[in-house]
This record gives C-alpha cells, sequence and structure tokens, in this order.
C-alpha cells in the first residue's frame, strides 16, 4: 500500500503542504477535492517522485518511493496534453512501456485498443482525436503498462457529461487492479465512482481512510526497447521548423565540398602534370658573377631560339621516359620534334618549318598529352642542337637531374628550373584560393554555428512540455538530455547526408560530363580525409551545442509545465 508520511512542501515560502499524513490501500479508487491553489496536483506530483518532500517520505509496501518506481508502476492521466504530438495513437499507448524498457504484449495490446473502441484510431495523431478519444489513448496507455499507481488530474476536465461518465467507468474499472488517485473539482462524479473521498485543506487530506488490502506490487518484465524511432519521429514532426535550417546548412557544406573538390582537384593535377613536364629534370645553372663558365659537365644551354610562330621553344632531355604523349613517340633525330597539346589544336601539322641561318623543316612526331600546364610550345631533339654549336651558351649550362639534388650539389651558382618554377607559382595561386576559402568558410561556419544555437534553443523552448511529459513518464533527466542532443544530432546527420550525396553527385556529374577537364584539365577531386574530417567536426560541434543547450529541468519547472490547474 501507499503510505504518507510527515510529509511538508512549501512553494516560495508558501506552505501548501504541511505534516500530511495518510494511508492508501494497494487498490481502489480514491477521490481528492479541494479549492484550487489548496495543493490537489502538488500531491500528485509528490506521489509520483517528480517533486521530493521537503519533510517526510512516502513507501509503497515500505519501500521509498523513487525515480525507478515511476518509470515501471505509475501512469499519469493529465487534463489535456498528455499525448506527445509525433506521434500516433499506436505509438504513444506504446510510449510508456517503450522508454522505459517494458515488454510489450502484443495480444494484451489488442484486447486494450478493443476494449476501449480505439482500434480504428491507431493511425491517427492526437491533433485528429477529440478530448474523449485522447482520454481513452490515455487510459490504454496506463493499462498496457499495468501501472500500480495511476494519478489523474482532471481526467474529466473539458468533456461533456457522457464522456465524464465513459471516462470515470474506466477508472472504477481500472481500480479493481490498481490504485487509482483522481484529483477533481467536480465532487458529483467523485461521489459516485469513487471508493474513498477526501479533502485537501490546510495542507492535509481530511476525509474516511479506506481498509487497507492485500496486494503485491505488479511486477514488470523487462525488455531492450529501441529509442530511436521515438526520436526520429519527434524531428519529422519538426520539419516545418528545421526545414530552413537544413537548406541553409546544406548550402554552406555543399559549398565548402565543392571548393574543397576544385582546389584539390587543381592541386593534384599540378602535381600529376608535373611528373610529366618534359623540362622537370631540366635545371639551368648561371654563376653568381655572370661569367662564363670554365667546365663542361652537363650541356649548354641552347637559347638563341625563342619564339616561332607564337609558341616557345625548347630542347628535350636525353631521358624521356616520364614525358606521355596523347600520340605519336618521341625519335631522337635531327629533323623531329613533339608539340604540346595546345599548339597542335591550333597548329594541326605534321611539318613545322623554322628558320636559323635557312629555313629547316622539322616532322612533328608526338603531341604532348593536355596538361594543366598546357601551352604552344615546341621541343626539338638533342641531335638538334649538335648541328648548332655556334649558338651554344657559354654563360648558361643545363644540367639533367633531380633539381633539389642539383640545388643541393650546385649550391654556389644560381639554379633555375622553368617547370619548377611554373609549378610553384600554380601552387602559391592554390594557397591564395585555399586562404580565400578558408576565410569564406570560417565566417560561413560562424554564421552556421550562430544559426545553429537559434533554431536549437528556439526547438528547446518549444518542446519543454514535450519533455517534461517524458519525466512524467519515467525517462531519468540524464536520459532527456541525451534524447535532445541525439535529436538535434539526427538533424546534423540529415543536413551532413544531403550535403555529402548532393556534393558527391555534383563532383562525379561534372567529372563525367568533362567540362572542367575539357577546357582546364583538371578534374574535381572526390571526397577525402577531408571529407571525414568536416563530417566530424561539424557533428562534434553540434553535439556540443545540443549538449550545452540543454538546462535539465528542475522539478519545479516540470510540474509547472505539466500542471493545468490546481
Amino acid at each position: 500500500m501507499l503510505v504518507i508520511e510527515d510529509i511538508s512542501f512549501s512553494y516560495d515560502e508558501s506552505q501548501i503542504i504541511e505534516q500530511m499524513n495518510y494511508s492508501f490501500p494497494a487498490t481502489g479508487m480514491i477521490g481528492i477535492t479541494g479549492k484550487s491553489g489548496c495543493g490537489k496536483t502538488t500531491l500528485l506530483y509528490l506521489i509520483a517522485g517528480l517533486l521530493s518532500p521537503q519533510e517526510g517520505q512516502i513507501t509503497y509496501w515500505g519501500k521509498r518511493i523513487d525515480h525507478r518506481f515511476l518509470k515501471e508502476h505509475i501512469s499519469f492521466i493529465l487534463q489535456n496534453h498528455d499525448l506527445q504530438n509525433a506521434l500516433n495513437v499506436r505509438e504513444n499507448i506504446k510510449l510508456a512501456c517503450r522508454i522505459n524498457n517494458l515488454k510489450i504484449d502484443k495480444n494484451e495490446f489488442k484486447k486494450i485498443v478493443d476494449r476501449l473502441e480505439i482500434s480504428h484510431l491507431l493511425k491517427k495523431y492526437p491533433y485528429e482525436l477529440s478530448i474523449g478519444q485522447r482520454k481513452r489513448v490515455s487510459i490504454a496507455r496506463a493499462l498496457l503498462k499495468k501501472s500500480a499507481i495511476i494519478l489523474c488530474d482532471e481526467p474529466t476536465g473539458a468533456l461533456h457529461e457522457k464522456q465524464c461518465h465513459e471516462v470515470m467507468s474506466l477508472l472504477k474499472e481500472l481500480s479493481q487492479h490498481s490504485l487509482v488517485i483522481i484529483v477533481s473539482h467536480s465532487s458529483s462524479l467523485l461521489k459516485k465512482y469513487c471508493q474513498t473521498l477526501v479533502e485537501m485543506k490546510e495542507g492535509k487530506l481530511i476525509g474516511e481512510k479506506m481498509r487497507e488490502s492485500g496486494h503485491e506490487m505488479i511486477r514488470s518484465i523487462h525488455s531492450s526497447q529501441s529509442f530511436f524511432p521515438i526520436i526520429l519521429k519527434e524531428v519529422i514532426h519538426d520539419y516545418r521548423h528545421i526545414i530552413s535550417l537544413i537548406f541553409f546548412q546544406c548550402l554552406i557544406l555543399i559549398s565548402f565540398f565543392l571548393m574543397n573538390a576544385g582546389l584539390e582537384g587543381v592541386q593534384q593535377a599540378i602535381d600529376d602534370n608535373f611528373s610529366s613536364h618534359p623540362l622537370k629534370n631540366i635545371s639551368q645553372i648561371e654563376r653568381k658573377d655572370g661569367k662564363f663558365f670554365s667546365f663542361s659537365q652537363g650541356r649548354a644551354a641552347f637559347n638563341s631560339l625563342s619564339i616561332i610562330a607564337d609558341a616557345k621553344i625548347f630542347i628535350l632531355p636525353e631521358n624521356t621516359n616520364h614525358i606521355k604523349l596523347s600520340k605519336g613517340k618521341i625519335r631522337n633525330e635531327a629533323d623531329c620534334c613533339i608539340v604540346s597539346a595546345a599548339y597542335y589544336k591550333k597548329h594541326p601539322v605534321n611539318i613545322l618549318k623554322i628558320e636559323i641561318d635557312k629555313p629547316i623543316y622539322l616532322k612533328v612526331t608526338g603531341v604532348l598529352k593536355a596538361s594543366f600546364f598546357s601551352k604552344e610550345e615546341i621541343y626539338l631533339t638533342p641531335s638538334f642542337t649538335k648541328n648548332y654549336p655556334q649558338y651554344y651558351s657559354q654563360s648558361v649550362y643545363e644540367v639533367e637531374g633531380n633539381y633539389w639534388d642539383v640545388k643541393k650539389q650546385y649550391r654556389d651558382y644560381i639554379i633555375n628550373n622553368d617547370a619548377e618554377n611554373e609549378k610553384e607559382s600554380y601552387l602559391n595561386l592554390i594557397k591564395i584560393g585555399k586562404m580565400i576559402a578558408g576565410i569564406f568558410m570560417t565566417v560561413s561556419l560562424a554564421v552556421s554555428i550562430l544559426l545553429l544555437m537559434i533554431v536549437f534553443k528556439d526547438r528547446y523552448i518549444r518542446h519543454l512540455h514535450s519533455y517534461a511529459l517524458y519525466l512524467s513518464l519515467g525517462v531519468s533527466k540524464i536520459k532527456l538530455r541525451m534524447m535532445h542532443v541525439l535529436e538535434n544530432m539526427v538533424i546534423g546527420i540529415i543536413i551532413i547526408g544531403l550535403s555529402l550525396v548532393i556534393s558527391i553527385v555534383s563532383i562525379y556529374s561534372i567529372n563525367i560530363l568533362n567540362p572542367l577537364y575539357d577546357y582546364y584539365h583538371f578534374y574535381l577531386k572526390s571526397p577525402n580525409i577531408l571529407f571525414v574530417l568536416t563530417v566530424v567536426i561539424y557533428l562534434c560541434v553540434l553535439a556540443f551545442i545540443s549538449f550545452v543547450q540543454f538546462k535539465s529541468l528542475t522539478d519545479d519547472h516540470a510540474v509547472r509545465l505539466l500542471r493545468e490547474e490546481d
């Protein structure tokens, strides 16, 4: 049985309950009346454990009531708003069992909904129900939970007479196996249906006590229940309020992903094209004093030829294994040459004419593969230069080999590598691009976080009553905080998921259609570690904001949210 021993409770120095003592039977229907503000509803929340008495204790069969007892053995039926709007009738009936890991008997569920004549309402949502139908759903939830104690705060409020009697009749049936405590202003209804009627007056219960009856505490069978479907339902139900957030966040992330894919793609193209650049292993060496060389290692630069037909002329290295051609091959013959893709596109000829001492005709035996560096260029063979020794430079020597090795070996000389310089200039542009992108993303991230904070704060405020209701169903405050965080994490996952899908589809579509490669010779780079890192950081920031913003409901605040009228 339920025993109240010397409990006292006050609000803001106003004594609501003072040294109250009362014993309730294990089963039966008890009605409590009293003036508004006398403490009737407060007593219900003290019995449920949502409020703690400042003095005294409340026990059930000798055991002090705690949060675990509320989870398993107490059900609330409020005047209004005791159903979750995000869940349909079926889910609301099962809610108390699901969130408290209590086993749900399918046959028992069917019997209950048939008995209460709500089987045709199972797919409907609370806002589609009449007040009377909502009461039946609340009663069905209590029946399915097999609660030892059912606390009712104005269960017939706002109902017409016929509905009042229907609800009271159902509660009367429940009282055969449970203790039903009803707070109401309708003394006539309580007198008709309750075995005992007591009055709340001056902080005490005054009236007849029912004879104690032997009754064992109902034992609930535990079963692992997933809380995730409820969280998902809450998010889906809230879509009107978060759709703009999702759109804006996706826009920011997609912009970032595409910028990153473009910059990384350009850098990859620069690195790949440099690896096959004809002159990557050719470095020019000059003396710092500008004098002629007296040694003969390497080869003298053949630099008197500069421009012909708007194209630059270069001499191929001895080792050409790294050079990639789109067509033809390299022949080390004096009358042969290769040209760049850009030159061949503009001058698709097989014979070139150049002027030195006399007109010379060269066969185009190969075309370089189009690259990010592609310009109008002509490459002569080393054999060609041997026929014109008079044009060798005496102040510039060319050394073939790795640029950094050459630079280390000839540290006392001026070292220049055209391919390396070209690569460096492009990489500097990439660095500037990344810096601009970084500034853009920093500002966007700040706006994004601010928007997240505003929207999540708004969600928290709008869901306060819902959270208070979950507390009344037995959800712990820690679990409630985690539920809030997980709801926002689901929103974050939706944002990340949509952003990634749209970004990846865009990247692959652009790469397949080839507009970038055809004109600029690079592809957007596929998702990389930065994508993964961005996702992880974004979700961590989102979780942190959600965790910090959620302020655990105090007992008093939760009760104020649930209270309809005292």
